[in-house]
């Protein structure tokens, strides 16, 4: 009697096991998944919709989402007109916001000072000052680069091509 008991609770245990196991995958698979999405976006990047409901910025030339992680992923990218993105940040927000929303930064002069063209087809760039990793001053006005700037000149001519 005891032997037909201990076979059922045998058999229970089993399928608690297989049933936990299989848990145990999905949920793997979904951290994956979810890690991917964090870092590349490419299942949000196929439509600008749900990317914006999470909090991302559609890329279109890439088709992909650019999350709000980009900035320690180092894959925030170069969008085609940042300067448009310029009212959504102020002064004291972290250099993570500036870089989600403007992109990676065509140059930084000084150590302290950060370049973005104004678009992709202008030769005028607008500047931010960022201190301890924090938002001093934004010059969001587009305006020719400087000649005394040599090295942000180097920098803008080779990502020209």
């Amino acid at each position: 009697m005891f032997d037909a008991y201990a076979k059922i609770e045998n058999m229970r245990n089993k399928k608690a096991n297989k049933i936990l196991s299989a848990i145990g995958l999905v949920a793997g698979a979904l951290i994956l998944l979810i890690l991917e999405e964090v870092r590349y976006g490419y299942v949000l990047g196929a439509a600008q919709t749900p990317c914006e409901l999470f909090g991302g910025q559609y890329a279109s030339a890439q088709s992909r989402c650019v999350t709000r992680f980009c900035y320690w992923f180092d894959n925030c990218g170069y969008p085609a007109s940042p300067s448009s993105q310029v009212h959504h940040l102020k002064t004291g927000d972290p250099i993570s916001k500036i870089i989600f929303w403007l992109g990676n930064s065509d140059g930084i002069d000084g150590g302290q000072t950060y370049f973005w063209r104004c678009g992709k087809a202008s030769n005028g760039y607008f500047s931010a000052k960022i201190e301890n990793d924090r938002l001093v001053r934004l010059e969001g006005e587009c305006v020719p680069l400087p000649k005394e700037s040599a090295i942000l000149q180097n920098r803008m001519q080779r990502r020209e091509r």
